[in-house]
C-alpha cells in the first residue's frame, strides 16, 4: 500500500480503522487501541483547517 500511497491518506486511515474494529471483534483490546490511535492521528494531518476533527471521539 505504501508503495502507491502516502502514509497520511484516507486509505491508510480506513485500513487502520477496519483493523481496529476487527481487533475489537476478537477481543484484542490492546491492538484495537493502537490501530484506532493510528487512524485518529491521521485526520488532523488530512484536515488541518478543522481542528475539532476527532475531538469528540472517545479515547481508549
Amino acid at each position: 500500500m505504501q508503495e502507491y500511497n502516502s502514509v497520511v491518506c484516507m486509505d491508510t486511515a480506513a485500513i487502520h480503522e477496519a483493523m481496529g474494529n476487527a481487533y475489537l471483534i476478537i477481543c484484542n483490546i490492546e491492538q484495537a487501541a493502537i490501530s484506532h490511535q493510528k487512524y485518529l492521528a491521521i485526520y488532523p494531518a488530512l484536515f488541518p483547517d478543522q481542528s475539532d476533527v476527532g475531538a469528540n471521539l472517545p479515547v481508549c
